[in-house]
């Protein structure tokens, strides 16, 4: 799995953080926050495959 990691798109700061659950057995969760929104998301799961490159794609289409 990849590191926590940041990035910039439109003027706005990405931080993204892959967490495990506090349930037993669940999933991790990609986390990201945005600047200037007060917010947290967790719109998917971590997959084996994951990129930086993937995750902010994703990132990018679900916030946008």
């Amino acid at each position: 799995m990849i590191q926590a990691f940041e990035f910039e798109d439109g003027g706005r700061t990405f931080k993204c953080s892959a967490e495990a659950p506090r349930k037993a057995r669940a999933e991790s969760w990609w986390w990201f926050g945005v600047s200037g929104d007060n917010n947290r998301y967790a719109p998917f799961q971590t997959a084996p495959d994951d990129t930086q490159a993937s995750v902010r794609s994703r990132v990018i289409a679900y916030y946008v």
